[in-house]
């Protein structure tokens, strides 16, 4: 199941969950405070869950309650060495648009 359990003027969380035990959840922000661009701010599954298609399921949930919502574009952050998660974003139609990068000092 999975259910918005909380929606503000700088955005939502989804949840998903089964017997009351939360699996994942979606937290997404509206970044700049005009609904052109959402963030997907954390995608989180509990490991024992993981490969059972809930990141996806909540991917699709949140692009589809962005879109209603009038947003243009949903953006994300992900660490260059996290193929996993890279997989799914791409799987779900995200494209690489800009570079961050870090220097240890």
């Amino acid at each position: 199941m999975f259910k918005e359990v909380l929606n503000g003027k700088f955005g939502f969380v989804l949840v998903a969950e089964k017997n009351n035990e939360i699996l994942g959840i979606a937290i997404i922000l509206d970044e700049e405070k005009n609904k052109t661009n959402a963030h997907l701010e954390a995608l989180i599954i509990k490991e024992e869950y993981r490969k059972l298609h809930i990141g996806r399921t909540l991917m699709e949930e949140a692009k589809k309650k962005v879109k209603e919502d009038g947003y243009k574009y949903m953006s994300l952050k992900v660490l260059s060495n996290n193929t996993k998660a890279l997989g799914l974003y791409e799987k779900n139609g995200f494209n690489e648009y800009m570079r961050s990068m870090i220097c240890k000092l």
